[in-house]
């Protein structure tokens, strides 16, 4: 869903007017998000399931799903590697070619400081997008012979807690108020001797 919202954001960004296609695209991405859901639904039902029924894993996913299946799970991985595939790479293209625009907007700015903070905010972004595809790329774009529920567990952390916290926090702790309030509030901690720590982090 957000993924669609991005896309055509972007899309009409670029071409500032309103265009029967491009006010198309939200729902050409639901009917393509819908599709793959239903795909991957009954390509699920299709398995034979048998032994224990405890999915190895802290939310019901596909990969740990098909470890419980005694059937044959082929088509099911090649439709995860098809699907997973394909919308990360169309996502990332997205990103960085509006990365490259908005490169291109910073290098135009005539201040020097300007640019860089522009620079800094846009290096935390890309952080957080790189871990992000780096998390999902490990979880679904492995090989089964590389691949390790257990991993997956602490890898998936990641991507639905850690990510969604991690931008929030790059941007309040960018600003001086949040900054001068945390230093205050490390300063009251009486457990830990943070002096000397306090001046070096921010």
């Amino acid at each position: 869903m957000r993924r669609y919202v991005i896309k055509s954001n972007i899309v009409k960004m670029f071409f500032h007017k309103t265009d029967p296609v491009i006010d198309g695209i939200p729902q050409q991405e639901f009917d393509d998000c819908f599709s793959a859901a239903l795909l991957h639904t009954i390509a699920t039902f299709q398995l034979v399931y048998c032994g224990p029924n405890r999915i190895n894993h802290f939310y019901c996913d596909d990969v740990p799903l098909m470890a419980l299946a005694c059937s044959d799970t082929s088509l099911k991985e090649i439709l995860i590697f098809i699907f997973a595939g394909f919308n990360m790479i169309s996502s990332l293209t997205t990103v960085l070619v509006s990365y490259l625009d908005i490169v291109a907007a910073i290098l135009r700015i005539q201040s020097a400081e300007g640019r860089c903070k522009a620079f800094s905010t846009c290096a935390s972004h890309l952080t957080a997008v790189t871990i992000f595809y780096g998390t999902l790329i490990c979880t679904y774009l492995q090989p089964k012979s590389n691949h390790s529920l257990d991993t997956d567990k602490m890898v998936s952390v990641f991507y639905t807690m850690v990510i969604p916290m991690l931008n929030p926090m790059i941007y309040s702790l960018r600003n001086q108020e949040v900054k001068n309030a945390l230093r205050k509030a490390l300063g009251k901690c009486p457990v830990l001797p943070l002096v000397h720590l306090r001046k070096g982090i921010f």
